[in-house]
């Protein structure tokens, strides 16, 4: 099975047929999942009043946001683009970064940064 995150549907599904007392399995099952999705999606959003959909959806898509420092700021971006002037790989600049105790950044994101860049142009 491929992964797909649970949708607001899925979620009243679950809640509806944990009511009519279905297991987990037969959950998934239904809505073509594998059974420990289901039973993540449960241990995860059943709070002291029982799983609730709306807050369940309302709690997965306040994880998914993923809030954090931007690692990849002007400075970083300057040095990453010295050095690959320089023939410096995304994989020697990320480790070097990680050796010299500097900002880090991983060889995905610098691979992204030249993507977007060739794709605008440069």
């Amino acid at each position: 099975m491929t992964y797909k995150r649970m949708t607001a549907a899925d979620r009243r599904h679950i809640h509806r047929w944990r009511q009519e007392g279905d297991g987990q399995r037969e959950i998934a099952r239904r809505l073509g999942r594998a059974a420990s999705s289901i039973s993540r999606e449960l241990s995860r959003n059943i709070g002291s009043r029982g799983y609730r959909p709306k807050q369940a959806h309302k709690q997965a898509q306040r994880r998914a946001l993923r809030p954090g420092p931007r690692r990849f700021t002007d400075e970083v971006r300057a040095e990453v683009e010295l050095r690959l002037k320089k023939g410096w790989t995304p994989e020697l600049i990320s480790g070097r970064a990680r050796l010299e105790g500097g900002a880090m950044v991983c060889k995905e994101s610098i691979y992204q940064h030249i993507y977007c860049d060739a794709k605008a142009g440069g």
